[in-house]
């Protein structure tokens, strides 16, 4: 049973944010990071997430090579990500 609190600081845009994870739900909490039971905080600047979500980074790699630091339960961070599915950008919205 997954039950995870993780919070996101992005330097470079001075952002905060949080996903909570209960219940095989992903809630994100933006503005603000959770104060109780944190089970990890990732420090990453915008930019890179960006890189990440656009295929032209690798999490891992940023975080070998420093610019992603991970405070906390790292490895509860990576299980819960791998959870998250991929999904085709053109997919179907109403079916014919």
């Amino acid at each position: 049973k997954m039950k995870y609190n993780f919070n996101l600081n992005f330097p470079d845009v001075k952002q905060k944010a949080a996903l909570i994870i209960s219940n095989g739900a992903m809630t994100p909490r933006i503005g603000s990071n959770v104060t109780k039971d944190v089970t990890a905080t990732i420090t990453v600047n915008r930019t890179d997430l960006d890189k990440i979500t656009l295929g032209q980074a690798k999490f891992e790699d940023l975080v070998n090579k420093g610019s992603i630091k991970i405070d906390g339960d790292a490895e509860a961070f990576k299980k819960a990500m791998s959870m998250v599915e991929s999904f085709n950008f053109w997919f179907n919205i109403i079916e014919p």
